[in-house]
């Protein structure tokens, strides 16, 4: 007895490719699964689609049972296929019917023609910067716009001045301008830091988080509160805290990481609460950049800190670096 399976999408293509290998081919559908599911055969020939069997429930998936019957899956997936849809691109037929192949491949090595290939490729893990050298005593930069020197000249960032005093003018960038706490512990926790590296993290306002725009294909943040929003109800302070606990949490979770490799970890408010702060303030880690209650002066683009605010940035940072051993 041999099963073989063609499977792709639910129009009239796919019903040429398997009579093209068996002119006795059919399809299997609503109508007649229980039918295959139940009786024996010789050698037969059929063709399915997600679209054509019963939906999954609670307690069938009909789909993934068809695959499973068969003894050989030939994957046929169209040019376009029929649920496409540029702006909504998860939760299609075409990743539904990859995941459940990919499944019965695994367990029964059986299906030819899949590719996930494109899988791999996803731009959620991408780094902001890698490694180029086995120098030691790298920096690595982390942080929001100001940190990425939104604003100013390159060469007027506080990271590339303390780059220039300490570090021969070299760096590892992985700030991006308006990101989260949670985006550079990830860019962090994941870049080929080694031990001997410093990290010089400008901590972030923790109202930030992260989400995904589908349509420039990049992490961003969102910033729901602002520094002087009102309380409304509970539900605030719930919200409040969560993001605190997120952002203490990220902390540590970077401190531990560097601590476990042996790199240095350089942690300043830039523009993070003072909950935060005062959460920090003891941590070996951190250093507590004076109060201001404005920049010196502010860059370019009339928002962002200019030349000035970011020469005494690097001061301040540079004093801590300097009383270590």
């Amino acid at each position: 007895m041999t099963i073989t399976l063609f499977v792709g999408d639910c129009t009239e293509y796919l019903a040429t490719k398997a009579k093209s290998f068996d002119k006795s081919a059919y399809l299997i559908d609503s109508f007649n699964y229980k039918k295959f599911l139940n009786q024996t055969y010789i050698d037969i020939a059929v063709y399915t689609s997600f679209a054509d069997l019963p939906k999954i429930s609670q307690t069938r998936n009909i789909f993934y049972e068809v695959l499973k019957k068969a003894d050989h899956i030939h994957y046929c997936p169209p040019g376009v296929w029929s649920d496409y849809d540029p702006e909504f691109t998860l939760q299609n037929q075409q990743q539904i019917t990859e995941y459940f192949l990919y499944l019965i491949d695994a367990e029964k090595n059986n299906v030819v023609g899949l590719d996930l290939s494109k899988y791999l490729s996803t731009p959620y893990t991408n780094l902001r910067s890698c490694r180029d050298s086995d120098q030691s005593s790298q920096l690595w930069v982390a942080g929001c716009s100001i940190t990425a020197g939104v604003g100013v000249e390159d060469d007027q960032k506080f990271s590339n001045l303390i780059a220039q005093t300490f570090f021969k003018g070299k760096f590892l960038d992985l700030s991006k301008p308006a990101s989260s706490l949670s985006y550079a512990t990830d860019q962090i926790l994941r870049s080929d830091i080694r031990p001997g590296d410093f990290v010089l993290w400008g901590l972030t306002s923790e109202y930030r988080a992260p989400f995904w725009n589908r349509k420039f294909g990049q992490c961003e943040s969102i910033n729901p509160y602002k520094f002087d929003y009102k309380r409304t109800n509970r539900a605030d302070d719930i919200v409040d805290e969560t993001r605190l606990y997120q952002a203490t949490v990220s902390f540590y979770q970077v401190a531990n990481f560097c601590e476990k490799i042996g790199a240095k970890l350089i942690a300043v408010p830039i523009i993070c609460s003072e909950a935060l702060q005062l959460i920090l303030h003891n941590n070996s880690n951190y250093y507590q950049i004076p109060y201001m209650t404005n920049y010196l002066d502010v860059g370019t683009n009339g928002k962002h800190p200019g030349p000035k605010h970011h020469r005494w940035l690097s001061d301040q940072i540079h004093q801590f670096i300097s009383t270590w051993d």
